[in-house]
């Protein structure tokens, strides 16, 4: 592993404009020291860099200022920045991402694990941005900061962002809601992940139609239902929540793959639509759900884990239930009203 400390702001101030270095990938070493100035702005012959990336190492220290990266060239390349898993502190200088041309081209900004503080940007700062943004992929998890989540993050119908990670980072307040008046919700975004944080109020009605992964787990005041959850939803998580409501809406999407439900106030029946080849974890443990189990739960053959204990389900387990669902690997019914004949085949 490579040890050490990044090139001194002197050092990069000698490169010749000539320097044609594109990409810089040192991750998971042992780098320790400051993440020089002249790497990211104010040196001339960094602007052909577009990527650069040191995570996982031990740098400590702050990020630019944005004094300095307001400065930066028009001609600035920065493409993506990967600084996630160091000691870097302070606050996220606004102008990675807004207030420049040079900002506008960045692609991928990975900061997580860190131990950054203060705000997420300001919704002056998102306002703010061009309509040649292209910033894709946010990650900011496991960091220190206050204050809530802006909405110029999530909203927006021409907002390119498609990944957003902000889990770990005590945030507050309440998760924007994209839809009424001339706000309207982000189109590009597929990857939401808001778990263990200090959100509350109710989770929006409408999320947003293109989601693919949504994680809000562990906010323990955070209330609504499940009936906005888009039709594109294939990775759903919100465990420790006060979610209430019904479960109809999981037989609504076609591409769903893992359901992890359990801790919340949910209610009403397992409904049967929910059931098909592409679904591999059911978690609804802990929650208010009655009924019985579906028969069609023989159509989700690649279910293999299956967790409905500490609820009021009630009925027949089939029997030959380890029959007709082979890959069938986790299996939690206790604390409920079933009654059933435990085939031998479940121990097999």
């Amino acid at each position: 592993k490579i040890s050490g400390t990044l090139p001194s702001n002197e050092c990069l101030a000698s490169r010749s404009r000539l320097s044609n270095l594109e990409y810089f990938y040192a991750y998971q070493n042992q780098i320790s020291g400051t993440l020089p100035k002249g790497l990211l702005c104010g040196n001339i012959a960094t602007e052909t860099m577009t990527d650069f990336s040191v995570s996982d190492n031990r740098l400590s220290g702050t990020l630019p200022p944005n004094a300095c990266l307001a400065n930066r060239s028009n001609q600035t390349q920065l493409r993506r920045l990967y600084l996630y898993g160091n000691q870097i502190s302070g606050t996220i200088p606004e102008a990675l991402v807004c207030g420049t041309s040079a900002s506008e081209s960045m692609l991928d900004l990975e900061l997580g694990a860190n131990r950054l503080s203060g705000f997420v940007f300001s919704e002056e700062c998102l306002a703010g941005r061009s309509s040649d943004s292209q910033l894709k992929h946010l990650y900011l998890y496991g960091n220190r900061l206050s204050g809530t989540i802006p909405s110029g993050l999530l909203c927006g119908s021409a907002n390119p962002l498609t990944a957003l990670q902000l889990e770990e980072c005590q945030l507050s307040g309440e998760i924007p809601n994209c839809q009424g008046g001339s706000v309207t919700a982000n189109e590009n975004l597929e990857v939401v992940t808001l778990h263990s944080n200090n959100l509350q109020g109710t989770l929006p009605n409408m999320l947003w139609p293109g989601m693919k992964v949504l994680s809000i787990s562990n906010n323990p005041n955070l209330e609504g239902s499940l009936d906005g959850l888009p039709n594109s939803l294939e990775y759903l998580v919100s465990q420790g929540c006060k979610l209430s409501g019904g479960l109809e809406k999981l037989g609504f999407l076609p591409n769903l793959t893992k359901a992890y439900l359990s801790g919340n106030k949910i209610s009403g029946t397992i409904p049967h639509r929910m059931f098909h080849d592409r679904l591999t974890e059911v978690v609804l443990s802990h929650n208010l759900v009655s009924g019985s189990i579906p028969p069609k739960i023989s159509q989700a053959g690649n279910l293999t884990k299956l967790l409905l204990d500490n609820n009021r389900i009630r009925g027949h387990l089939p029997g030959e239930l380890a029959q007709l669902l082979p890959g069938l690997t986790d299996l939690r019914l206790q604390l409920n009203e079933l009654s059933c004949e435990i085939s031998a085949s479940l121990y097999d």
